[in-house]
């Protein structure tokens, strides 16, 4: 690994997410939310750092919930 990318300009923190309704979550310009078809929908609007900080954190209850179903059914 010579070639590692400088981190330290882009902000590492992991922010908090606003639930508007059971499928609406907001973090700044960036959003998760169900559309008309029950599809989920991703849009995250920050820099390349925390594109991943951010889906995961706007996804993390999605996750949990599609992880129960999973293991419930095993």
């Amino acid at each position: 690994m010579n070639n590692l990318p400088n981190v330290s300009i882009y902000n590492a923190e992991i922010p908090e997410h606003t639930k508007f309704n059971d499928s609406a979550f907001f973090i700044g310009n960036s959003f998760l939310t169900k559309n008309k078809q029950g599809l989920w929908e991703l849009y995250v609007e920050v820099d390349p750092l925390e594109i991943g900080l951010i889906s995961g954190r706007l996804t993390e209850e999605l996750t949990y919930k599609q992880e129960a179903v999973i293991f419930n059914r095993i």
